[in-house]
């Protein structure tokens, strides 16, 4: 939900989502993309609203489980921090 706290980032493995924002529609979600990346990124509320179009499944995985990770393996922050720059890039192209 938009202007909430998001404390995770979650990866889609199947189905497909719309992003909202202000009643209108921005973006569609699929297979491979993740949702609540620019607030796990940026750790600010959430700017739009995601709703499945369809059942969905996904990873999820806790800010603070990944921060852990990120301070036993720095190379996986870069790692991660990589493929949601990829991701973005390809939201914004479609």
């Amino acid at each position: 939900m938009k202007d909430q706290e998001l404390n995770a980032l979650l990866l889609i493995l199947s189905g497909r989502a719309r992003v909202e924002a202000n009643g209108q529609q921005r973006a569609m979600l699929y297979p491979g993309d993740f949702v609540g990346e620019m607030s796990f990124v940026s750790r600010k509320p959430t700017s739009a609203d995601v709703i499945a179009e369809e059942p969905l499944r996904y990873l999820v995985w806790e800010a603070e489980t990944l921060e852990q990770l990120y301070v036993r393996d720095p190379e996986m922050k870069d790692a991660l921090q990589s493929a949601i720059g990829m991701d973005m890039a390809n939201k914004l192209a479609r």
